[in-house]
């Protein structure tokens, strides 16, 4: 179980870490996970040895015996009492002498832990520790014995009659009482009253103990009547007799599989749920169409001035125009409800006034703040997201200025529509073939005219046909000429036309790069919930064999009933 344990914390800190890269998740979360409890009461102990002792510790405030017991149990002298530890800092570990302690953690100080070794079978299967006071004046001394904690199958609760309601102790019961076992010990019984036990018990059934072990005893040089010391050391057999050392090591797992459960499910609360995404996505494609919008009002003013003065010089204008050269400052950028500054009309340095500037670019990064507020607002990162959207915006510039030029170029060299170019085919040709057309039909006539003329069938033609002649043919090429002429698109008109393609055309690829942005975003998403709702579900069901209830010894100990 142990290694399972170790296997699934790694498992989590892997997905955590890999979110975290992804930009998911935070420092927070890695810390939190540095955070969860890992130590074991197993850690104490070699893995060499077949069965590991119980490890029971003696729990409690400053003075109310908690030495005393673990010397009367040991039958010497064996931790330090009274003045002679006032401030409670070192720990006392009891143990057999055939026991093979590991080396100690590295938040162990050595010199705090006294271990005293005997030679009692009997106790051999129990390791013993007088744990520092937990409210000691002593800094120090505190986080000993919270230290101490996670390594402890269970702890023996040792309290005073004037001091069993000392709120220290039961904050650590309140806190940790899912994880180990516990019994109670109300000692200096000769100064206690009965009335005081029952308080005892009802304050131990509100923390959730149906039937609390609660024993008093008097140790040192005191004697009561009613001692129950010689149950300690009875019940704890008990329990081992019921395995009940299987259930509070299961219970400690437990208790640290919830915890890196609850880890977990924290840090996927980061990734958003489903709607949150698809709100998000609907709310960024209103933003993007309206600062679209925005982009084609602003520039109908800077492409008017374009066409006019490129219908006014030479095609060279559109390369220097449509240059290269995009300002990004900061100090051009406007802000919202802000009007579109007006191009400079003398235009004596075309490249200056480049369609694609900061006020545009500030309009799509005003969308990418929206959209950066909105995830933020429901607890979801927005880091992978702008991460995949903030370079398609970045070098918006440069695309739409090439595709301004792309387009510009294809709408001079094909300009107007289809059926204006459909037309102007057609009135081409006609004012080339119907002229030739009636100079044929004139010559004809003429040769005709000539032949009857010589030959006495006719008078020779006249000056009336050749004047009507000559009108033909100049009605035959001057009605398709003027109507080519007429379907001919202005320059200034092809050159606005093509602008306005171009930006609409670009400002939809840019829309399609950043929902593809959202796609991979959700994509990636999608997979790192799947890997923690595994990952959760194997922490929920650890792949233990189904476990009967607790007997009733073991379930005396035990705040909170063991779930299988």
């Amino acid at each position: 179980m142990t290694e399972r344990l170790a296997q699934l914390r790694a498992r989590v800190g892997a997905w955590i870490t890999r979110a975290q890269a992804m930009a998911w998740l935070g420092e927070a979360e890695l810390q939190a996970l540095q955070q969860v409890e890992r130590h074991t009461p197993a850690d104490l102990f070699t893995r060499a040895q077949p069965a590991r002792p119980l490890v029971v510790a003696f729990f409690g405030g400053t003075g109310v015996g908690k030495s005393s017991l673990l010397n009367r149990l040991a039958g010497q002298t064996i931790a330090r009492v009274g003045v002679e530890r006032p401030t409670s800092h070192e720990v006392t570990v009891y143990v057999h002498a055939a026991v093979e302690l590991a080396t100690l953690p590295e938040h162990f100080p050595v010199e705090q832990v006294h271990i005293a070794r005997h030679a009692d079978a009997a106790r051999r299967n129990v390791l013993w520790i007088d744990m520092p006071d937990i409210d000691s004046t002593e800094q120090g001394n505190r986080e000993l014995a919270f230290a101490w904690l996670p390594h402890v199958d269970l702890l023996v609760y040792v309290v005073s009659p004037e001091r069993y309601r000392d709120d220290i102790g039961w904050r650590v019961l309140r806190q940790r009482g899912h994880r180990h076992g516990w019994m109670f010990v109300m000692n200096h019984w000769d100064e206690g009253a009965p009335e005081q036990e029952a308080d005892l018990l009802t304050i131990l059934h509100e923390a959730g103990f149906a039937d609390p072990l609660v024993l008093h005893t008097c140790c040192g040089d005191r004697s009561c009547p009613d001692d129950r010391f010689a149950e300690l050391e009875a019940s704890i057999k008990a329990v081992q007799a019921q395995h009940g050392q299987q259930e509070l090591e299961r219970l400690g797992h437990l208790a640290h599989l919830q915890d890196l459960a609850g880890l977990l499910q924290t840090a996927r609360r980061r990734l958003g749920k489903a709607v949150d995404w698809q709100d998000t996505l609907a709310g960024f494609q209103r933003e993007w169409s309206n600062a679209a919008a925005a982009i084609a009002d602003g520039m109908t003013w800077p492409i008017q001035e374009i066409a006019a003065e490129f219908a006014s010089r030479d095609a060279g204008l559109l390369t220097r125009l449509l240059g290269d050269r995009t300002d990004t400052s900061s100090a051009a950028r406007q802000g919202p409800g802000e009007t579109r500054p007006a191009p400079r009309p003398a235009l004596e340095n075309p490249a200056a006034t480049a369609l694609w500037d900061a006020w545009a670019l500030g309009k799509l990064t005003e969308v990418c703040d929206t959209l950066e507020i909105a995830l933020r607002r429901v607890g979801v990162a927005p880091q992978p997201l702008l991460a995949r959207l903030q370079p398609a915006i970045e070098s918006a510039g440069q695309t739409v200025n090439q595709r301004l030029l792309q387009s510009l170029r294809q709408g001079l060299a094909r300009p107007g529509t289809a059926w204006q170019r459909t037309l102007r085919r057609g009135t081409g040709a006609a004012s080339s073939l119907l002229p030739v057309a009636a100079l044929l039909w004139v010559s004809y006539q003429v040769v005709i005219g000539f032949l009857r003329g010589a030959t006495g069938q006719a008078a020779y033609l006249g000056a009336d046909f050749a004047i009507n002649s000559l009108l033909l043919v100049l009605v035959a090429w001057l009605l398709p000429y003027l109507l080519h002429r007429r379907l001919k698109p202005s320059t200034e008109t092809t050159v606005i036309h093509a602008l306005r393609t171009g930006l609409g055309l670009e400002l939809e690829e840019l829309k399609v790069r950043a929902e593809a942005a959202f796609a991979e975003t959700e994509a990636e998403r999608v997979m790192l919930l799947a890997e923690a709702g595994k990952l959760l579900e194997e922490l929920g069901h650890p792949g233990e064999e189904p476990h009967p209830p607790p007997s009733a010894a073991v379930a005396r100990l035990l705040a909170t009933p063991i779930r299988p």
